[in-house]
């Protein structure tokens, strides 16, 4: 898993500048692996759309690389169509995004957790499922202390 996050992270930090609408938001995400909601809640809402664009391009290539080099592994990971949600908007997570880091107790938690428990909470997963996505997420970033 921490390769696919690697290899994730690498190709997201190299393409989203390109979707870039500040100099400020360049610097930030060149360090994309460490986005949280402490960095979410001070981006326009133009620089989330972006991060997000980018997020699903890298998740897009990654799956991509996985397929091509044979890797079954990773590909079964990550071909879970992370961002395959008909009819969904990049604004309706952008605003399940913000509403996630309301709570403060998740502001530790990196933006791609985040869009994991929105997009989990989208296909309708109980809340009993939710709370504990919630819950390991919350303790993963505290062990990371991003």
């Amino acid at each position: 898993m921490k390769k696919i996050m690697i290899l994730v992270m690498l190709f997201f930090s190299l393409t989203l500048p390109l979707f870039a609408t500040s100099e400020e938001f360049y610097e930030i995400i060149t360090n994309a692996d460490e986005i949280n909601g402490e960095d979410w809640i001070n981006f326009a809402r133009e620089e989330k759309l972006s991060y997000l664009f980018g997020l699903s391009a890298a998740l897009n290539f990654s799956e991509g690389i996985a397929y091509y080099t044979n890797c079954k592994v990773v590909v079964k990971a990550i071909s879970s169509s992370f961002f395959d949600i008909t009819g969904v908007t990049y604004g309706t997570l952008i605003d399940m995004t913000d509403e996630f880091y309301s709570d403060p107790a998740n502001r530790l938690i990196p933006v791609i957790g985040a869009e994991f428990y929105c997009i989990q909470k989208l296909k309708g997963s109980p809340p009993d499922v939710l709370t504990n996505i919630i819950l390991s997420l919350r303790q993963e970033a505290a062990r990371l202390k991003i």
